[in-house]
């Protein structure tokens, strides 16, 4: 049985993983809340599911963009992660959700136990950033940001 739910989260997670064929060039910044982030932008496969695991430490000024080819209610899990974060779920330009303080993923908790964070409306962007940006900087739902 467990097999079977750790089966059904990973294609949830991975549901949104394709990639367009042709790409416009990467994004290297985002701005929000009158702040620049640097991003890694994850578009692969393997980028998508590596994320921010393993990552120890991640200041104000760097994050982590997904990005999609389409809009569609997006899941993602702890699994790997070691550091707290917020997750920015994003329409085009506009944030649409935060989850914000997303604990990282505690020992000894199983895979099928982890808890999954979905957009609270259909996203093509999802923008991970250090744990209390959102509040740090003002960073609210409706407000919009800029790429670069």
């Amino acid at each position: 049985m467990r097999s079977v739910r750790h089966s059904i989260i990973l294609l949830i997670i991975l549901s949104g993983c394709a990639v367009p064929a042709a790409l416009p060039e990467r994004i290297t910044d985002v701005i929000l809340g009158g702040q620049t982030v640097a991003v890694k932008e994850a578009v692969t496969p393997a980028e998508l599911a590596q994320g921010l695991a393993g990552v120890v430490s991640l200041p104000d000024d760097k994050g982590m963009l997904f990005r999609f080819n389409d809009k569609r209610e997006r899941s993602f899990w702890m699994k790997g992660m070691v550091i707290s974060i917020d997750i920015i779920w994003l329409d085009g330009e506009r944030i649409i959700g935060i989850e914000r303080n997303v604990p990282f993923e505690e020992a000894g908790v199983l895979l099928t136990d982890l808890p999954l964070y979905t957009s609270p409306e259909p996203a093509d962007f999802v923008l991970e950033v250090a744990a209390g940006f959102a509040d740090r900087y003002g960073v609210g739902i409706g407000d919009t940001v800029k790429y670069r």
